[in-house]
């Protein structure tokens, strides 16, 4: 599991374990760059972390 992590081990204890991302969360992302809505969109790096890595 993803708190099981050494790699982010050392931010765990600021991120609220009630406010873990779901499989729907990334599914949604998903369907908005395959949808019309993201036709302006291209070589971007999205990040899906629930803005954790600006708070870490």
């Amino acid at each position: 599991m993803l708190h099981a992590s050494p790699n982010i081990a050392s931010g765990i204890e600021v991120i609220d374990p009630a406010d873990i991302g779901t499989p729907a969360d990334i599914a949604a992302l998903a369907l908005f760059l395959a949808s019309d809505a993201a036709r302006f969109v291209s070589g971007a790096e999205l990040v899906a972390d629930g803005g954790r890595i600006g708070r870490l």
